[in-house]
């Protein structure tokens, strides 16, 4: 794409198949800075497929992840004043950050006084934002490759940093890479923060997680060989029994090779239930007795608790357990994987590779229904809270409407977009650098959101936004007013789905207690207004909407 496309084409509407070309062509900062340039050109003639393009190219290029974890201020101060008391302890300290993403941990060390910095990603976007934040600082240098591909001074390297993390701690290699680089160093006295990283688990009951999870018999577990645990946030089920105290399921020194392993437990029963699975949390020490952990809010701790991990879910065939039961269960270790059974029953379930959203749809209320409902509802409705393909593909639908509620939500925000502050550098260069290019992928739609337990404030009445009958090729554009409930700055449109068919049978998301609504996030909104105004926009199969003052 050329520098004079968006001149020449400010009123293109850029399409799915354009999308999928930048992606093919690997242009995707092109693709998402144009596209964006459109947009906010554009407003008043766009499409609600420029959103849905945009947001697609963001979720590709950038994991949203990546927004709760820079958003985490306890986790970004226990890692600066870790990061610093190690360097503190060597003399002209070389540091290495795998997998670098946005450099700030590399910014970290370089601020602690480290002699040298050695930042290594090799996601190519990741690369590209951690070149930009760290542009200004000569003690750091970027490589673009994996930590197994980095020899360059790897035996002058004193202290090792990283969070290459996953839900149970080690999914993502951070064991396997960091024995390699003591393998390949000559250097036999490295510093790793973290430096320890421990697994534990405890078995759950969820009547949320029996149903994401397992098909209606529970004989069919989502759960495979190669990939045993799912993610979870557990603060944001709802609902749930803890039957156990947590127990350690594996110790792993970081540096050390971790050879695979297996285990039998015995757990004791402390509340009586229908066991769900094992839920799991890592803790990592990062230095000198400052850990952190992925706890969930149930579970007491005096560790620095991080909410942007998710905790690992085991599924495990159900069963009814009594207070003073004492269970086996059989834990199977890896470096990159944690695999739980039970070992004193039968395993007689099926684990499947089938897809959560499948299970979903299985266990939903609507699959008593008749042969039309049920194929329209599983082809055009994701259980996320998204329009998969266009409704009026299917001749029985009437019409198709989005309602919900205007909301503020602090979290929201935090889940789409960087706040300056508490990345923990302060009115630094590399603090605005860091916030203004990660923010350029900020997200606009946000599926699957917990809005039973997440902290939120209405703004409007529930209202419908855009309700559509016939085709759906044309762009549908309505405009909603409403005053405000209170003075805070509107965050985002918070929707549910509904389809009414032929018939009179009505569907609406709003009434399954397993699927969740999908939230467009607004841009900043310069100050509380008494009265705003929605405008909706629909098209194929794309929802899109924005706000301004009324």
């Amino acid at each position: 794409m050329q520098p004079s496309c968006f001149a020449q084409n400010q009123d293109w509407q850029p399409s799915k198949q354009l999308y999928h070309w930048a992606i093919g062509n690997e242009s995707y900062e092109e693709a998402n800075f144009y596209f964006s340039e459109v947009i906010c050109h554009s407003r008043e003639s766009c499409s609600p497929e420029m959103f849905e393009t945009v947001s697609n190219m963001r979720n590709t290029l950038l994991v949203r992840w990546s927004f709760r974890m820079l958003n985490d201020m306890a986790r970004n101060t226990a890692f600066r004043a870790a990061i610093t008391s190690a360097i503190s302890q060597h003399n002209a300290c070389h540091v290495m950050d795998l997998g670098a993403g946005t450099g700030l941990l590399s910014i970290f060390a370089a601020q602690a006084g480290a002699e040298k910095v050695y930042a290594v990603e090799q996601d190519r976007v990741m690369f590209n934002v951690c070149e930009q934040a760290t542009s200004q600082i000569d003690t750091i240098e970027i490589f673009h490759c994996s930590s197994v591909d980095f020899d360059v001074d790897v035996h002058r390297v004193d202290l090792v940093v990283t969070e290459t993390l996953d839900s149970v701690g080690i999914g993502e290699g951070i064991v396997r890479y960091c024995a390699d680089i003591v393998t390949r160093s000559s250097n036999h006295n490295i510093t790793f923060v973290p430096s320890r990283i421990s697994l534990e688990g405890f078995l759950i009951e969820s009547e949320l997680l029996d149903r994401s999870h397992f098909s209606g018999n529970f004989k069919s577990i989502i759960g495979t060989a190669d990939q045993p645990y799912c993610c979870e946030f557990l603060n944001e089920i709802g609902e749930c029994i803890q039957m156990s105290k947590p127990v350690t399921l594996l110790d792993a020194k970081l540096g050390n090779a971790l050879e695979k392993s297996a285990v039998v437990m015995n757990i004791a029963i402390t509340n009586s239930g229908w066991c769900s699975g094992m839920c799991s949390f890592f803790n990592a020490q990062l230095f000198e007795g400052n850990v952190i952990t992925s706890a969930p809010d149930l579970i007491d701790t005096n560790h620095t608790r991080m909410d942007c991990w998710e905790q690992g879910f085991h599924p495990l065939p159900k069963r009814y357990l009594e207070v003073g039961d004492v269970v086996k269960i059989q834990v199977v270790v890896s470096d990159i994987s944690v695999a739980v059974t039970w070992a004193d029953v039968e395993d007689d379930c099926h684990r499947t590779t089938i897809e959560p959203r499948q299970i979903l749809l299985f266990n939903s209320s609507f699959a008593d229904s008749t042969d039309e409902v049920r194929d329209v509802i599983s082809s055009v409705l994701d259980p996320r809270g998204l329009v998969l393909s266009d409704p009026f593909s299917h001749k029985c639908v009437k019409s198709l409407s989005f309602r919900g509620y205007v909301i503020n939500s602090q979290k929201l925000e935090q889940w789409s977009r960087v706040n300056q502050p508490a990345l923990k550098l302060g009115e630094t260069e590399q603090s605005e650098i860091i916030t203004c290019e990660v923010n350029k992928f900020q997200t606009f739609i946000h599926e699957n959101v917990p809005w039973k337990t997440l902290k939120h404030s209405k703004l409007s009445a529930f209202l419908t936004f855009l309700t559509i009958t016939g085709s759906s090729h044309e762009v549908f554009r309505s405009v909603v007013e409403f005053s405000s409930l209170n003075d805070l700055d509107p965050t985002a449109l918070l929707f549910w789905i509904e389809i009414e068919f032929e018939t009179g049978v009505k569907f609406s998301t709003l009434d399954e207690p397993l699927w969740r609504p999908a939230a467009i996030i607004f841009p900043s909104v310069a100050g509380p207004r008494e009265n705003y105004r929605v405008t909706s926009l629909f098209r194929g199969a794309s929802f899109a909407a924005f706000v301004e003052p009324g």
